[in-house]
């Protein structure tokens, strides 16, 4: 046997390999896949002490990231996932093994950072299988590489407004970090053939501003419209988003360091402000599609 020689990771990519018209997903930085076998265990008189394994249920999760603050896929989403390794030959732009698996999207983060050595966006994507997955030792590298300009988050803060509207600019943040769950429900039976399944269960989303701020800007408990940058055009919308947490407000005398603390907003599906009118909110993304509640 001739062992194949190790391979570099920076070949890999990501493809929605969705048919009819697969994508290959642009800006990702890194790809990772686990699977998973829980065996029943059997110990009886004939094992003589020792611990047998019967045949388990099978799952597999994974993730990807990539750099901006627009994934290209939300939480719940049924997608195909294909992650391409590295070419057999070593030569760029050429066949090389790949994992193909039916997929559903079980979180989606965007992290934001706006200090002095980073001033970045970027997204991860996790996900669970919803068949098995297999591989092809020769998948083509179709080599369509498409380059982006990254967006300068400079000066590009989020907005607030309360329930009424009224607008508001949430000053001195360094960091955010916006989570989309999809709560998946997960089964397994006679027709799944082993494999452990899930569905998409109730969205909520969670939303970590950590700040330089001495007061609170946001008044803990009420409920805000939160509007976050993705570019100098266009930005996440959420309706809304209830202040829940404050955490981490660390005032620190002996070394003066700059006063921060970490505030939690969650989810709000409705607005009552006025209780005799209740309004569903909504979920816009970077495009100004609305991806909650389905159009």
């Amino acid at each position: 046997m001739v062992c194949p020689i190790p391979r570099s990771g920076r070949h890999g990519f990501v493809m929605e390999n969705t048919a009819p018209t697969p994508t290959r997903l642009q800006q990702i930085r890194n790809w990772n896949l686990s699977a998973n076998v829980n065996p029943e265990l059997r110990v009886y008189s004939g094992t003589k002490f020792g611990t047998q394994r019967i045949s388990g249920i099978i799952e597999y999760t994974g993730s990807f990231q990539g750099w901006g603050a627009t994934p290209p896929l939300f939480a719940g989403n049924l997608f195909t996932f294909l992650g391409y390794t590295a070419p057999t030959s070593g030569v760029p732009c050429s066949a090389g093994c790949a994992v193909n698996m039916q997929a559903v999207v079980s979180e989606v983060i965007i992290n934001w950072t706006w200090t002095a050595d980073e001033r970045r966006a970027f997204w991860t994507i996790n996900f669970f299988n919803v068949a098995a997955a297999t591989q092809n030792a020769t998948f083509p590298d179709p080599c369509d590489l498409t380059l982006f300009c990254d967006t300068n988050l400079c000066g590009l803060c989020p907005t607030f407004k309360d329930c009424f509207g009224a607008a508001f600019e949430f000053c001195n943040i360094h960091a955010a970090q916006l989570t989309f769950n999809a709560n998946l429900i997960e089964y397994s039976n006679c027709t799944t053939n082993c494999i452990r399944v899930r569905t998409p269960g109730n969205l909520d989303w969670s939303l970590d501003i950590m700040d330089h701020n001495a007061c609170t800007i946001p008044i803990i408990n009420d409920d805000y419209e939160i509007i976050l940058p993705a570019s100098t055009t266009t930005n996440w919308v959420l309706k809304w988003g209830k202040y829940t947490n404050i955490s981490n407000w660390n005032v620190d005398i002996e070394t003066g360091e700059i006063i921060g603390k970490t505030n939690r907003f969650d989810m709000q599906a409705v607005n009552c402000c006025v209780p005799a009118t209740p309004v569903l909110g909504s979920i816009l993304d970077p495009g100004a599609v609305q991806v909650w509640p389905a159009p």
